[in-house]
């Protein structure tokens, strides 16, 4: 699967960037992640994106994605400010 930057260039897909990412931001959060919370979110954000079934997806549909499986699994802070990391 390939992942359309904002600049419209092609990359490929990378959950392991995203997971970086969002350890990242769970730190600055003072909320660290546990390795059975990175995992969890690393499943369900990678079945989330494997659903859409695409060949392309796009950097917003993916922060969405993210956002929601943040939400959803608990980590509202941290979902927030990864929604503010590309601000």
């Amino acid at each position: 699967m390939q992942v359309r930057k904002k600049n419209g260039s092609l990359q490929d897909f990378n959950i392991d960037k995203i997971m970086l990412v969002i350890e990242h931001i769970s730190d600055e959060c003072n909320q660290p992640l546990t390795l059975s919370d990175i995992n969890l979110i690393r499943k369900s954000v990678l079945k989330s994106v494997e659903n859409k079934a695409v060949d392309v997806i796009s950097t917003a549909e993916i922060r969405d994605i993210v956002f929601s499986e943040l939400s959803r699994s608990g980590f509202s802070d941290i979902a927030a400010a990864y929604m503010r990391e590309d601000d």
